[in-house]
């Protein structure tokens, strides 16, 4: 396990719906982790941040396909405003690399997190 903190000195975020000014540094704390999960159980990955940064999950699968993670309609994945990853009902193919990539005007960051599924 990998604790990992990040300061980035003020500045001006822009995306599509949000301009804001920082006047003080903004911090990044979470905990990269090494999960095994149950078929059908559940697992909440988290990505403390500080300060609004504009973040996305993004899912590795074990075949090296990245895709960007959003809510399902029925709930398996959900990612809360506080920006936990939630998952539920776990199948096998969700198995793979989750990262947590955080963005602001200055650069990216991504904290990585391995799950690894089990059961059957």
């Amino acid at each position: 396990m990998c604790a990992c903190v990040w300061t980035v000195l003020g500045g001006i975020l822009h995306s599509s719906s949000v301009s804001a000014h920082y006047t003080e540094p903004l911090v990044i704390f979470s905990y990269s982790v090494n999960a095994t999960a149950d078929v059908g159980g559940a697992y909440n990955f988290s990505c403390n941040v500080s300060n609004y940064l504009l973040l996305q999950w993004i899912f590795h699968d074990n075949n090296s396909f990245a895709r960007v993670v959003s809510n399902t309609s029925d709930g398996r994945r959900v990612i809360t405003p506080d920006n936990e990853l939630r998952l539920s009902n776990i199948r096998f193919e969700d198995e793979g690399m989750y990262e947590c990539r955080l963005r602001n005007n200055l650069g990216i960051m991504s904290l990585w997190n391995n799950l690894t599924v089990v059961g059957g």
